[in-house]
């Protein structure tokens, strides 16, 4: 399959690549090198070892809180 020159640029493939295509609603779908398919498979692992010193729902009270009462605040000035 040839590829047009201005698409090959466009998209950073160079000769050789391998090329990956997807069907979504009846389109072809064109994934040019180095396209992440699933990127949340590369989160998997990132926060281990992380520990967390407060639970994360208090730390989401506490900054909603603070939001409420600088709103608050400038509200009142």
């Amino acid at each position: 399959m040839t590829i047009p020159l201005e698409i090959r640029d466009r998209l950073g493939i160079m000769d050789g690549n391998e090329i990956a295509f997807e069907i979504e609603s009846g389109r072809i779908i064109l994934l040019p090198p180095k396209t992440i398919e699933d990127p949340t498979k590369n989160l998997i692992g990132l926060a281990e070892g992380v520990k967390i010193l407060e639970p994360v729902k208090e730390e989401l009270v506490k900054a909603t809180a603070k939001l409420v009462r600088e709103k608050i605040k400038r509200a009142a000035h």
